[in-house]
């Protein structure tokens, strides 16, 4: 996998920076894709999710302990999976 990291400066443009990302990691496992997020982005890295989305949570988890997790409320879920998701503490780590 070939070494890419985001600069500070942003003297790229982020899509010139997501093609060149998009190449470097097009033969990457999936654990690979988020260890090389978790080290780019640090503590700026978040995972947006709705309920069919456990095993990316599982994974990005795994890979960075405590990422934050933003569940979409999509309005298609059904009311009690709804109100467990608004129960949990929004904005915070995950405990996934």
């Amino acid at each position: 996998m070939t070494e890419l990291a985001w600069r500070g400066d942003h003297a790229q443009p982020p899509e010139v920076f997501a093609a060149q990302a998009a190449q470097a990691l097009a033969d990457a496992t999936a654990e690979q894709i988020v260890q090389w997020a978790a080290d780019t982005f640090d503590d700026r890295l978040c995972l947006t999710s709705s309920m069919t989305d456990a095993v990316l949570i599982h994974l990005a988890s795994l890979v960075q302990p405590g990422i934050d997790v933003i569940f979409l409320d999509t309005g298609y879920h059904f009311a009690k999976p709804s109100a467990c998701a608004t129960r949990s503490r929004p904005y915070t780590r995950s405990t996934w």
